[in-house]
């Protein structure tokens, strides 16, 4: 591969560090507003709060994560179709902060649906394109890929560390709704430096739309898209409203719908005829790493709320004369990827150097193992050390295994996507490795149903032995797992 010192920035492509900004933004954005929203949901009205109850905001919550990275199908198909990824990653970030604001300035029920609409459009939108930019941007066996991603990964975090500290904070010291405006206002400022940058570092950087639909086909889809998406959830909030059916049955149809369409949807790729035989080998090899995300997601998301309530109910939070606010908690993970990510990107990178480079599968091995160990040690805490109020320390060791885990999967989950997806699905296969964490999610508002506070020995222990059993079955099928994607 010939390099260009012109395209390059501390020996990685200009559009890497115009996109770090975009992303760092929308994901103080997305977190911000996460970290607050279980509070936000099940608080009281004389609090500031909609009062709908623990469950039920765990549901929500949950949906709402899982529809976010479910409609990055949707992103990804319109940007290998119908919008350049540049242009969407624009349209994006102006619908999630519209849907911040109208949370912030509504705070009743209806602004809080209608945000979330929003905000769920955006991410698909914004989040899928930004991680396909920065794929276009290597070549197809770059080695540079993987630590590029990792940098990416890094950006993540760094929003999503300042986040939950800041509108925290303001939600329990001014309100939730400025706590809303102000995530709004750091997607605004995303947005200006996206303008900015994109014209000097990336200027032809996602610009092209492969497979353009054009005349009456452009016009029927997006008839179609426009009026199958108001049909479906004005349907749904009709019948919301007119109390035909109540918001937990509306998470249980959605939770389906999202494991059927994933399924659907990749068997739609694979089954296409317009890939080649080596891009259908390679989907297939794409299946196993995608259903074992999929179950770490499922404990890694549950810090929005099985973790956020737990911390609150059964965790000394009490620093000298400080209350530390509960959601601060939700930025222990994104502080331990930033000080970790360097430490096994250079580990790794001298295993490669040396020709004993760790394998997909053998990261995958080690995240899922550490996903499993982090529930594990939760359990035996518990067991073994019955309090009424836990040591801070408790939550956070349970976060730093599950960080490590992260670490190893979704960076390295997100390079294996933009290697083994076909080139006509290239937006569209980024879109469907979010799907594994939108299925974790729809998963989790499904099982956070039988999270009792008082008996959460069983539930926290049944995931770890899940995780173990997942790690297992990576060792005995190692070498096959390792040829499918070399």
């Amino acid at each position: 591969m010939v390099k260009s010192a012109e395209r390059d920035i501390m020996g990685q492509p200009r559009a890497l560090f115009g996109l770090f900004w975009t992303e760092m933004f929308e994901r103080f954005s997305f977190y911000g507003a996460r970290a607050i929203l279980f509070y936000f949901i099940s608080d009281t009205i004389l609090d500031g709060g909609l009062d709908f109850g623990t469950g039920t905001a765990m549901g929500i919550v949950s949906i709402y994560g899982a529809c976010t990275y479910l409609f990055g199908l949707l992103g990804g198909y319109l940007a290998d179709h119908v919008i350049s990824a540049s242009d969407l990653v624009l349209l994006g970030g102006v619908l999630i902060s519209a849907g911040n604001f109208v949370i912030g300035l509504v705070c009743n029920s209806g602004g809080l649906m209608m945000g979330l609409l929003l905000i769920v459009l955006g991410t698909g939108m914004l989040k899928p394109n930004v991680t396909m930019m920065v794929g276009l941007a290597y070549g197809k066996n770059d080695i540079r890929r993987d630590a590029g991603f990792s940098i990416l990964y890094m950006s993540i975090n760094f929003g999503s560390l300042v986040a939950p500290l800041l509108v925290g904070f303001i939600s329990e010291s001014i309100s939730y709704s400025v706590a809303f405006i102000t995530s709004a206002s750091a997607m605004v400022v995303g947005l200006l430096l996206y303008v900015v940058l994109k014209k000097v570092l990336a200027p032809k950087v996602g610009v092209e739309v492969p497979g353009r639909f054009i005349g009456s086909k452009l016009w029927r889809f997006l008839g179609g898209l426009i009026g199958g998406i108001g049909v479906f959830f004005g349907g749904l909030a009709w019948l919301t409203f007119s109390n035909i059916i109540d918001i937990n049955t509306i998470i249980s149809v959605l939770s389906l719908a999202i494991f059927l369409l994933s399924v659907f949807y990749i068997f739609w790729i694979i089954r296409s005829p317009k890939i080649t035989r080596v891009e259908r080998k390679n989907m297939f090899a794409f299946i196993p790493f995608f259903v074992i995300a999929t179950f770490f997601y499922s404990i890694d998301e549950q810090l929005s709320s099985v973790m956020a309530e737990w911390t609150q109910d059964k965790v000394d939070l009490t620093i000298g004369s400080f209350d530390v606010p509960a959601s601060w908690i939700q930025s222990v993970n994104p502080l331990l990827v930033l000080l970790f990510t360097p430490v096994i990107v250079i580990i790794t990178a001298w295993f490669d150097r040396h020709g004993n480079a760790l394998t997909t599968g053998r990261k995958f091995q080690l995240g899922v193992l550490l996903g499993g160990l982090s529930y594990l040690s939760l359990a035996l805490i518990q067991l073994t050390a019955n309090q009424q109020k836990y040591s801070l320390l408790v939550p956070i060791l349970v976060i730093l295994l599950l960080t490590v885990g992260e670490i190893f999967i979704t960076p390295v989950g997100l390079a294996l996507s933009t290697k083994l997806g076909p080139k006509l699905f290239s937006a569209q296969i980024v879109g469907v490795w979010f799907l594994a964490d939108s299925c974790g999610q729809a998963l989790n508002a499904q099982v956070t149903k039988f999270y009792d506070p008082d008996n959460s020995v069983g539930f926290f222990l049944t995931f770890a032995l899940v995780g173990l059993a997942f790690a297992l079955l990576l060792q005995i099928f190692h070498k096959k797992i390792n040829s499918l994607t070399n």
